[in-house]
């Protein structure tokens, strides 16, 4: 037995490690069978014992100094391998039912006391790997500090994020064992899902642990970007996050060249890849750092005089960036293309690579911060912008030596965070807008010649708006005056020959309240039905969908059975172009005003954000014109009437006992608790009125509007259930679910504000078939993409966009 195990195990050890074992096997040959096959036992017995030695003390030792590396911390491990080396076949496997990657710092935790533990937050209801990591850093963080296990629920909704392609992030080791025993009669495959009457009676497994006081959730509710909520200096928590956000390199990437140790990686990345200038509810805000700060790391790293490399990391739809195509030109850099060939992992090959680099100069980005705080870099450049910028980048500089702030306005640098943070936020905040970015558009203008070759309205409205030198319309630029020469330094008038244009104008911020036409065209659609007799008590409700150009067959679907159904509504049009087709079929339509884009919005994309939060200020304008409103995206389909008698969002509505009643993000079959807070509903399919209560009401829509405004790299439903969860902790209003009697005790019932969940059974979120419950509408949710929410429409046979004879039916 031995021989066969050696024999299927003998890739795993290789000659050249153990050269004592090979002088034995040459001098004996098969005569001393029994004594090489005895000491190669030996041999991987000792190596194991020894990996797992190593990663113990590296898990348990004290903080890393900031010049330490990967290596250092680890030496079992390669700086881009995640899991601990293993020598068989039978110690991979017994290393994956103990524990992906070995013993972490977090399997330290106390077995024998009461079990008090941490959800591991992965599920942040928006933002990519970047912002996961913050959240989930938050979790690790707090159980770090109470000593106590955190706990990963790795639910299918959530199988395709990012942040589970690390393979260390997981429970404390002992821990899951130790749920599955406290959920007992809870499926083990599918312990985050089952409802099944066995399961908690129908609660589910998370619910019994929240019951019991065991779990505790302090990365839920928002991204976490701000190092002051870690509660400790950021290189104490290092070796654990290190370990636990670990990942080895894809395969098709391990033959990539690292960075070389004297190479500088610059890595760029703006917020809004077409303009420099981000003109947002009347404040102007920064895209990306000027060349100057890249200038500036070239220079103190001085990397010129010694002969090293200078890289340029981008995404791939960035590379003709008029300031990438000058960091190049200029700076002498390399453009990094060589993960382009690993496919659909590229974006973690990337992260790898950037972790790899010895120093780093970053523009504000959660991906970057991680790679440099995380990565082997001895030396980091941050940009201190002179203004605002669409991210809390202030908050996350770390007291880290490795660290130099660069005030690119001042040319001032930092090793010193807490200064270097109080001048950002200063910059940030602009007290009486005396802030560069306000006072002084020309300067700051002239650190971005780009803007005359990326030719966006918003910048030329920024600098023309500021009553300084006026700068041309792009369009009317002569080529020479565009971009691509370093001598277009500073704002060119137009020629003298040519009569100066007047300036351009650009419309609203995103979150004002848009102008959504006549409220004739609200009364003569109110009622939800095309029978306005059918349902007297509707008569005050508008039936709103949305579309752009690009959603226009989404329309036409959700119209045909909403016209099967005989109800009645009004279209909010985010573009143009579907303001033509909606008047064009004499359908009831309102105008969206702000910027919208025409063409298809992926979800968390800036123009989805964009969309979002402009759809929500218009609901807010109809129910201030008078009227209750029932909003639906119209990716979400009626399969029977909403609004018939016994049905939940229809019953709910007559009750006239409600202000908000939400759709649950509910992504599949599980334990349903009726009238539960939640952390975050959907903002894609709701009844709000205005009407009933309209102190508590307005004081919510203000507050959503208002985040809005300040957290536009979230989209609105985030930020409308962060503003819910913010008044509902301060009690003002006072917030009642499904009319629960103890709540708001002693407070007046004008003060109250009302809200419920429809059934999720009966109005589902992207999951199941036609069964017993309908279900009565389908919300193809948690799909991303026009492709997948076509396929899943097809999936329940609702899309029949073109099939006339069927809508008519």
């Amino acid at each position: 037995q031995l021989e066969a195990r050696l024999s299927a195990q003998k890739a795993s050890v290789r000659e050249t490690d153990c050269p004592w074992l090979r002088s034995l096997s040459a001098r004996c040959g098969m005569r001393c069978a029994a004594h090489w096959l005895i000491l190669a036992a030996a041999s991987i017995l000792a190596a194991m014992l020894l990996g797992n030695s190593m990663v113990a003390s590296a898990g348990a030792g004290d903080a890393p100094q900031p010049d330490e590396s990967a290596a250092t911390l680890a030496p079992t491990r390669s700086p881009l391998t995640s899991a601990v080396v293993e020598t068989t076949t039978t110690a991979t496997t017994t290393a994956t039912k103990s524990g992906a990657c070995g013993h972490m710092q977090i399997d330290d935790w106390d077995r024998e006391g009461r079990l008090k533990m941490v959800l591991l937050a992965v599920d942040i209801g928006g933002g990519r790997f970047g912002n996961q990591l913050f959240t989930a850093a938050k979790s690790l963080v707090s159980a770090a500090a109470k000593k106590q296990p955190v706990l990963l629920q790795r639910v299918r909704a959530l199988r395709f994020s990012q942040i589970l392609r690390l393979p260390c992030l997981r429970s404390s080791l002992g821990l899951d064992d130790r749920v599955q025993a406290l959920c007992e009669g809870c499926r083990a495959d599918t312990l985050w899902e089952d409802r099944s009457p066995s399961c908690n009676r129908g609660r589910g497994c998370h619910q019994l642990l929240v019951s019991k006081g065991m779990l505790a959730d302090p990365g839920g509710g928002g991204f976490h970007q701000d190092l002051a909520g870690w509660g400790d200096s950021p290189s104490k928590f290092r070796s654990l996050l290190r370990q636990v956000f670990d990942a080895p390199m894809p395969e098709a990437a391990k033959d990539v060249a690292l960075p070389g140790a004297e190479d500088l990686v610059i890595y760029f990345r703006p917020f809004k890849k077409a303009q420099i200038f981000d003109i947002h509810m009347k404040n102007v805000r920064l895209s990306s750092p000027p060349l100057d700060f890249f200038r500036f790391a070239v220079d103190s790293a001085q990397v010129r005089q010694k002969g090293a490399k200078i890289w340029v990391l981008t995404d791939p739809s960035l590379r003709q960036h008029p300031t990438v195509q000058r960091i190049q030109r200029e700076l002498g850099a390399e453009l990094f293309v060589a993960m382009d060939k690993v496919g659909k992992q590229c974006w973690l090959a990337d992260w790898l690579w950037m972790k790899a680099a010895k120093r780093l100069a970053i523009a504000p980005s959660t991906f970057a911060w991680w790679a440099a705080f995380l990565g082997q870099a001895s030396e980091v450049y941050l940009p201190i912008m002179p203004g605002e910028v669409p991210m809390p980048w202030c908050r996350l500089f770390p007291d880290d030596t490795r660290f130099l702030f660069h005030d690119l306005w001042k040319n001032t640098s930092y090793h010193e965070a807490s200064a270097a943070k109080n001048i950002c936020l200063e910059y940030f905040d602009c007290p009486q807008k005396q802030c560069p970015l306000q006072q002084r558009p020309e300067e700051v203008a002239a650190l971005f010649p780009e803007l005359l070759a990326l030719r966006h309205p918003q910048d030329v409205e920024y600098l023309n708006a500021s009553g300084g030198k006026r700068l041309p319309v792009p369009s009317e630029l002569p080529p020479a005056e565009r971009l691509g020469v370093a001598e277009a330094a500073t704002p060119v008038p137009a020629p003298a020959a040519t009569p100066a244009p007047a300036p351009v104008t650009v419309k609203p911020a995103p979150t004002e309240l848009p102008a959504t036409g006549d409220a004739a065209v609200l009364r003569r659609h109110a009622g939800l039905y095309v029978d306005k007799a059918r349902s007297l008590e509707f008569k005050d409700i508008v039936l709103l969908t949305v579309a752009n150009a690009a959603y226009m067959d989404f329309l036409r679907n959700w119209e045909c059975h909403a016209h099967r159904l005989g109800l009645d509504w009004v279209v909010l049009a985010l573009d143009d172009e579907a303001w033509e087709k909606a008047v064009a079929g004499r359908r009831g339509a309102l105008r969206a005003s702000g910027n919208s884009s025409s063409g298809a919005l992926e979800y968390l994309n800036k123009g989805f954000n964009l969309m979002s939060m402009n759809t929500l200020a218009a609901v807010f304008d109809v129910m201030d014109k008078g009227f209750d409103v029932v909003f639906t995206d119209s990716d979400n389909v009626f399969l029977s009437d909403p609004f018939a008698a016994g049905v939940s969002f229809g019953e709910r509505i007559r009750t006239g006992r409600y202000d908000y009643i939400y759709q649950l993000n509910w992504p599949g079959p599980r334990p349903y608790q009726p009238g539960a807070e939640i952390h975050e509903g959907n903002t894609g399919f709701y009844f709000a009125s205005l009407r009933r209560k309209p102190e508590p009401t307005r004081t919510l829509w203000q507050a959503v509007l208002k985040a809005c405004s300040r957290n536009p790299q979230l989209d609105g439903q985030p930020n409308f259930w962060n503003a819910l969860r913010g008044l509902r902790q301060e009690r003002k209003p006072c917030f009642r679910v499904c009319q629960e009697q103890q709540m708001c005790n002693g407070t007046a019932e004008a003060e109250i504000l009302d809200y419920c969940e429809m059934d999720p059974f009966r109005h589902r979120t992207g999951w199941g078939k036609r069964d017993k419950d309908g279900p009565v509408s389908y919300h193809a949710n948690f799909k991303v993409g026009r492709a997948s929410k076509i396929s899943a429409l097809k999936g329940m046979g609702l899309w029949r966009p073109t099939e006339e004879a069927w809508c008519a039916g």
